[in-house]
């Protein structure tokens, strides 16, 4: 009975997946797929599905882990005896596919990195002892995916620089062939596009079907009333987070101004004034994005012959549209972000009480 271990990567429909799979665990039981909460694996834990805090509390980075090395070696036990009650059991967290990148990575030689994800997920491996677990990823066209990834690490850390540097810095998060090789060398390995899956309009739908078999029925998962779940924020808001990341304030101020302003710009983004603003989608332009997507290319092709057979790549032809969607792109210029942040600031100036330890309401 085959455990199944989604790794990611983010922006993959990864959360709408997890979504569906919570909202029917109950049916899918029924079905035969197991989709575990903390409370059967944990006694006396509630019904969340904290798989990510599995994925943090392995990594052998520093920092907090959410469970003791016991209660991981419980957690296991759980899993490997529960899942022989069901034909499919599924762990899901994007955090799988960052377990052992340093999060500064500038200060590790880039094969230190790899060493400590092979020996991450060594250790999984034996915490899992000879249990049937299968690894699944889903890979974006790296040409958006890199963008996506720097976004989100804008909105989600202090990061500061612009994207030339994040892509010299943080190449490992997109090597995909040398991720899916360190997995394959302790798990059976399986790969989808998600250019793919997102074909059929019903993405956790298709994901499930090629975890569990194509015969399981459209009705295993309801139809859910929130079509779009975990929608990534407009560029040009993003790098309204990229200037407030300069300021020296407090973290959690941050996050909350953050959150007030991106409020005022999706307010206003549908006004004609704002909505070439609104439309705005690569931190890159044309010619940097074919050139990137240019020096992916020979990569691309051999995670395509190894892995996914339909893993998408821009052929050089067709560099210039981006993917999903072809749409041309739109890049964030200077001028752009300048314009954002003036009209930002306008709207709600800035307070010199944000910049000490009280944090006042805004």
């Amino acid at each position: 009975m085959p455990i199944h271990l989604h790794i990611g990567t983010h922006k993959t429909g990864t959360t709408a997946i997890q979504r569906q799979l919570k909202r029917n665990r109950e049916s899918l039981k029924k079905l035969g797929v197991w989709y575990p909460s903390e409370g059967e694996l944990l006694p006396g834990r509630g019904e969340g599905i904290p798989h990510r805090n599995i994925a943090r509390s392995l990594d052998n980075r520093g920092g907090p882990k959410p469970y003791s090395v016991d209660e991981l070696q419980i957690i296991a036990r759980s899993i490997i005896g529960k899942a022989q009650q069901y034909e499919h059991t599924i762990i899901s967290s994007e955090a799988f596919w960052r377990i052992g990148f340093a999060a500064v990575p500038d200060l590790y030689p880039i094969e230190e990195l790899w060493l400590r994800k092979q020996s991450n997920i060594a250790k999984i491996r034996r915490l899992f002892q000879d249990a049937d677990v299968r690894v699944s990823a889903v890979l974006r066209e790296r040409g958006a995916y890199i963008q996506s990834s720097y976004s989100e690490f804008i909105l989600a850390t202090l990061y500061k620089d612009g994207i030339k540097q994040f892509i010299r810095s943080y190449s490992h998060g997109w090597d995909y062939d040398r991720q899916l090789q360190a997995w394959g060398s302790h798990f059976p390995v399986q790969a989808h596009s998600y250019e793919d899956l997102s074909q059929s309009g019903q993405l956790p739908l298709t994901f499930l079907r090629r975890l569990c078999g194509s015969n399981l029925p459209e009705e295993a998962l309801a139809a859910d009333k929130k079509t779009r779940v975990n929608i990534s924020e407009p560029l040009a808001c993003v790098a309204f987070k990229l200037f407030l990341n300069q300021l020296p304030l407090d973290y959690h101020k941050r996050n909350k101004l953050y959150g007030k302003y991106s409020k005022i710009f999706n307010q206003q983004s549908g006004q004609p004034a704002w909505q070439d603003m609104a439309a705005i989608n690569s931190w890159l332009t044309g010619a940097e994005l074919a050139a990137l997507r240019q020096s992916l290319v020979a990569t691309d092709q051999q995670i395509r012959a190894k892995y996914c057979p339909s893993f998408v790549s821009i052929a050089a032809e067709g560099m210039a549209q981006l993917q999903p969607g072809n749409r041309e792109p739109r890049a964030l210029k200077t001028a752009d972000q300048q314009r954002v942040i003036r009209w930002m600031l306008t709207q709600k100036p800035l307070k010199k009480a944000w910049f000490s330890s009280a944090d006042p309401e805004a």
